[in-house]
């Protein structure tokens, strides 16, 4: 196979990619507006939504946080480029996850905390906690901005669309959406658009995979390229990808993200018991993994695909190589392009409805 020519929307993606954002957009504004009428929409009911939230939702939010268009942009270009060692990381979640679980987030419970800079001022003082505010609102913001890069090229790759005023958009777009809604909106939001890129992921893994001749075609290039997962055991630490920097180093990473990080302790929260959070936060373990499942598969059937003709050699920068897949598996069939570019959209947008929620509660609750 070999990189098509450039293609863009048809009209028919347009309105696919439009009707996915305009129902997301909807299913969140919703629950913010009944919030509203219902005079609920006071610091505790934005925050956390009262902490009546159902643990399903909660939890495809919890694993939608950090499902972000980096991601998905990122991870298969890696195992296309470098092979799959990167799906080693996932291994790092299970102890992660039971380690937060059960020895975290009692904790937190215990104290009755919905803010993670509350503790540091349990355990230190004011000085400490806002330090660590305005560090983490720092970082943050600064994430914020890949996250918003990452859609902005996705879609100028399809439209043509300028990446100044898709970044702006999208800006705007959340802020605006997020200090209406609160958490569920944000919540209820995730959940959907979480499926949403499901969806895309799959359409465009199993449509690849045909192309190629099959997933056992897939399988012996991808052996024959050097790109299967496999376990180097070398603890030098300045390797690349080692079983010790993806399962050790990945998982401790990770245990900062679902330990410490306040997108997450707002969801914690959000539900009614401390069974229920925990049973929010594990429900997540075999998302995780089948996401990281799905797009190292992808960075093979990439690898497959492109076997005879590789787009990086050719110019094709790195973080266009997904959408420019995507074109040549799914151009044929209109729409099928639009729903893929939703669900990066969608991923980037859930990410900054969480860091604009939690950079204001960071800094004034």
């Amino acid at each position: 196979m070999g990189a098509s020519t450039f293609v863009t929307f048809k009209w028919q993606d347009y309105l696919v990619f439009s009707v996915i954002l305009a129902v997301s957009s909807v299913v969140g504004l919703v629950f913010g507006i009944r919030s509203r009428r219902q005079k609920k929409s006071g610091a505790n009911d934005m925050i956390t939504g009262g902490g009546k939230l159902p643990v399903l939702p909660v939890a495809m939010s919890l694993s939608a946080t950090f499902t972000s268009a980096t991601t998905i942009l990122g991870i298969p270009v890696e195992v296309y480029s470098r092979g799959g060692e990167q799906w080693l990381w996932a291994l790092g979640f299970i102890p992660c996850f039971l380690f937060v679980a059960y020895f975290i987030l009692p904790i937190f419970y215990k104290l009755h905390l919905n803010n993670a800079y509350e503790y540091l001022e349990l355990r230190f003082n004011y000085v400490i906690r806002y330090s660590g505010s305005i560090l983490f609102s720092i970082i943050i913001l600064t994430y914020m901005a890949a996250v918003l890069y990452a859609p902005a090229v996705a879609l100028s790759q399809v439209t043509g669309l300028s990446k100044e005023i898709s970044i702006l958009a999208m800006g705007l777009f959340c802020t605006l959406y997020t200090s209406i809604g609160g958490i569920k909106a944000v919540v209820w939001t995730d959940a959907f658009r979480l499926l949403v890129v499901w969806v895309g992921l799959l359409v465009v893994m199993f449509k690849g995979a045909e192309d190629v001749g099959g997933w056992t075609q897939v399988w012996d290039i991808s052996r024959t390229g050097a790109r299967l997962p496999r376990f180097d055991m070398n603890p030098d630490p300045f390797v690349r990808h080692t079983f010790w920097t993806l399962v050790v180093g990945g998982g401790i990473n990770m245990m900062t993200v679902y330990g410490a990080n306040q997108a997450n302790l707002q969801r914690y929260a959000s539900v009614r018991t401390l069974r229920e959070s925990k049973l929010a936060l594990l429900l997540n373990l075999p998302m995780w993994l089948c996401y990281l499942t799905i797009l190292s598969l992808l960075g093979l059937v990439m690898f497959a695909y492109y076997e005879t003709c590789d787009p990086l050699s050719a110019g094709i920068k790195r973080d266009q190589l997904v959408p420019l897949f995507v074109l040549d598996t799914l151009g044929s069939f209109p729409g099928l392009p639009g729903l893929f570019v939703a669900a990066i959209f969608g991923a980037s947008i859930r990410y900054v409805f969480s860091s604009v929620v939690i950079t204001s509660v960071s800094t004034y609750y």
